[in-house]
């Protein structure tokens, strides 16, 4: 196995605690008798700190090199995901931080021939392992899927340990990159957003109407597939519609399903209107991609 493929799963299998996490981590700390509203709190906090974690880590990788702060990244990422196993829940704002995915991507990107098949390949694994880690439910507790998250955690380190790193930093700082950066601004906001809002999706259903993780669990299964489908057709869309249309449109009709989801009487119709949601927004964002 050469770097790249190295790198493509080291990155890809991450998705596994991604898909894990949006499902149980509320419902893990409801079981542990916290509160919706610290709940809610310790999740908004977990992005910011992993916001400012991530841009402060992609700095230094440019300045110094990619690699050692990645393999920095996914080391302090294990250490919190096993203190959060330990039921030290302050853990979780520092377990999904530190940038390591924009730093391996930099680093595909220096070692790849061909980008654009890279990064499908990438994008293609990680929906695969979402839906792995949003399976785990249907057959593990929450100790061990957070026993779990550790062990993938510490072998996309290794995975990551074993690449080989032409790239040995910049030396300073281009201010020159900044605008290029503000760019990217609003497809940031969308994320802060989503990231903020999905992992409190599963505590919303479970107090909603009372469902089990197993019960939720496919639900999310569903919704990280949409974004396969979603990848597929909106270029299609956006062949009829035009490129800029079609990601307006569609984000417009995610938000009105959004804002109906609180209104659904039933679990089931909540959960279609939840991937359905989830599909139009991932067309959007499948377009950002490929623009």
């Amino acid at each position: 196995m050469d770097d790249v493929y190295r790198l493509i799963l080291s990155t890809s299998m991450s998705g596994v605690i991604w898909g894990a996490n949006t499902v149980v981590v509320s419902l893990y700390l409801l079981s542990l008798h916290y509160s919706p509203l610290f709940i809610g709190a310790l999740f908004t906090l977990s992005i910011l700190v992993s916001s400012v974690e991530g841009f402060i880590f992609s700095i230094l990788g440019d300045l110094y090199g990619r690699k050692k702060f990645a393999l920095l990244s996914r080391g302090l990422s294990a250490v919190f995901i096993l203190l959060f196993y330990l039921k030290f829940v302050y853990a979780y704002i520092f377990m999904v931080g530190w940038g390591s995915g924009a730093l391996i991507s930099a680093i595909l990107a220096d070692k790849a021939k061909n980008l654009e098949r890279v990064y499908s390949y990438q994008t293609s694994l990680n929906i695969f392992f979402s839906v792995i880690g949003s399976s785990l439910p249907l057959y593990l507790n929450y100790g061990e899927i957070f026993l779990l998250e550790f062990a993938v955690s510490i072998t996309t380190f290794s995975l990551l340990l074993t690449v080989r790193e032409d790239y040995k930093g910049g030396g300073k700082i281009k201010l020159s990159s900044l605008p290029t950066v503000g760019k990217f601004l609003p497809e940031a906001l969308i994320g802060f957003g989503a990231g903020l809002i999905l992992p409190l999706m599963s505590l919303w259903f479970k107090l909603r109407f009372h469902v089990t993780a197993s019960n939720i669990s496919p639900v999310f299964m569903a919704s990280e597939l949409t974004l396969a489908l979603a990848v597929i057709y909106s270029s299609r869309l956006s062949d009829k519609l035009g490129m800029v249309k079609t990601i307006v449109y569609t984000h417009v009709l995610a938000i009105l399903l959004l804002f109906v989801l609180p209104f659904t009487p039933t679990f089931f119709e909540a959960s279609v209107v939840y991937v359905l949601r989830n599909a139009l927004m991932n067309m959007g964002f499948g377009l950002h991609r490929i623009s």
